[in-house]
């Protein structure tokens, strides 16, 4: 005796002289081609469905579950990176893959986070050829949590993952492929501030500019009393990488008056760029900001959830990336990053290759975590 719905529905379909599926559950039908579903000597893996079409093939159809789920691991390791939210994947090349080649992977923090799953065919997680890149789109405070320290299986997350983050939806679209041709770099070094601020003198910084500048072709460089706020924002109209060696402080109650101490103007300011002014910037044809200045990461967030600060500014006023520094690091830990980051810049690399090869570069002589792990990415990686 039949009983139940699915019962009643093969007992309509033997009636119609249709198949009758059958399977339990993890072992599929021969409808939905699981893995319970009959072969025939011929079909090389594949059932052709006869019924009331008159025996007609028909295509085994996938399971609604196998083309659902978020994807987080981008094909082949080479497409943008993984999205990590619930929902469907909307990220363009981002690979949809089986539940049957899914790999949990569970990340601490309060952000919604999904199992992350690799392509079909791929290598298992932790295989160095699977290894990929993770992007977060956090939001309150969690932009400023270092989630490439977060640890997973008892390792930090970036020991096997390229971690950075987006600010906001746009930057996951796709962007100028012409990062290969030349691009020109302001580099600018401002070693002092005015008296007043009671900041140490760092003349390594010098040194690190133009060791950066020679590095680099087509660099432009901003040393000293040259270094001034109206000189550099004047030369930004013209560069497409912009780097800032340089004094920084946040400001937790005014995120707008965050701010890089350069060099004064004399009788106009007090060598303070605040991210108010940068505001009022056209920066669209700037591909990349890297602020080699303390806390430069830094920011706060408002009643809707906008960012606000040194990285908000740059973003709101058109540049595509910023990599910056989340807390006070020492100049030998910045000089070695930021000088492996341009040397792969200007070798070819892509902004999330480059930003790779600078971390394990600066893990190799910095391994202490503070070190290492004090340098972030926002917004396009490619």
């Amino acid at each position: 005796m039949l009983k139940g719905k699915g019962a009643a529905d093969r007992a309509h379909r033997a009636a119609a002289g249709g198949p009758v599926h059958s399977g339990g559950p993890g072992h599929g039908t021969e409808r939905d081609g699981g893995v319970g579903a009959r072969q025939g000597p011929d079909d090389g893996g594949a059932r052709h469905h006869e019924g009331a079409t008159g025996g007609l093939p028909s295509a085994p159809r996938r399971s609604r579950r196998a083309q659902r789920g978020p994807c987080l691991v981008p094909r082949s390791g080479t497409g943008p990176g993984a999205l990590v939210r619930r929902g469907r994947c909307r990220a363009r090349g981002v690979a949809r893959c089986r539940p049957a080649h899914a790999t949990r992977r569970v990340f601490p923090g309060p952000c919604s986070v999904s199992p992350v799953r690799r392509a079909e065919g791929e290598p298992p997680v932790g295989h160095a050829a699977a290894r990929a890149a993770v992007v977060f789109w956090p939001h309150g405070p969690l932009p400023y949590i270092p989630f490439h320290l977060s640890h997973v299986d008892g390792r930090p997350l970036a020991d096997e993952w390229t971690v950075t983050t987006v600010a906001s939806s746009a930057q996951l679209l796709p962007g100028s492929t012409g990062h290969r041709r030349r691009r020109r770099l302001l580099v600018v070094g401002a070693p002092s501030a005015d008296v007043r601020f009671q900041l140490p003198d760092q003349p390594q910084i010098v040194d690190h500019a133009r060791e950066l500048a020679r590095r680099v072709p087509r660099a432009r460089l901003l040393v000293g009393d040259d270094a001034t706020p109206r000189t550099v924002l004047a030369a930004t109209r013209k560069t497409d990488y912009l780097h800032i060696a340089a004094h920084g402080s946040q400001d937790v109650e005014a995120p707008w008056c965050q701010c890089l101490y350069l060099s004064p103007d004399p009788g106009e300011n007090d060598g303070r760029l605040f991210a108010h002014q940068i505001l009022a910037l056209d920066l669209r044809g700037v591909d990349l900001v890297t602020l080699s200045a303390c806390e430069s990461a830094m920011g706060r967030y408002d009643l809707n959830d906008n960012p606000r600060g040194l990285p908000a500014a740059f973003l709101l006023a058109g540049a595509r990336t910023v990599v910056g520094v989340l807390w006070p690091v020492t100049a030998p830990v910045a000089t070695l990053f930021f000088d492996d980051l341009y040397t792969r810049l200007a070798a070819g690399d892509t902004k999330r290759d480059a930003f790779r090869h600078a971390q394990l570069a600066t893990r190799v002589v910095h391994p202490a975590y503070r070190d290492r792990g004090a340098f972030t990415l926002i917004g396009d990686w490619r």
